[in-house]
């Protein structure tokens, strides 16, 4: 199921990549970003998402 944006729904892959852009970290070397699998992204995330919450 995908998330709802102003300009429609877009995949979960799509959502964690774009989520994962917004980290400084991230913003160097995309193309290894879009070579992960869905789980790896999620993991990814959640795993930035706990950064920041430190």
């Amino acid at each position: 199921m995908g998330v709802q944006f102003r300009k429609g729904i877009i995949d979960r892959r799509t959502y964690l990549i774009r989520k994962l852009l917004n980290s400084p970290d991230n913003r160097e070397d995309l193309t290894w970003l879009h070579e992960l699998t869905l789980t790896e992204l999620e993991k990814l995330y959640l795993n930035e998402k706990h950064k920041q919450v430190q």
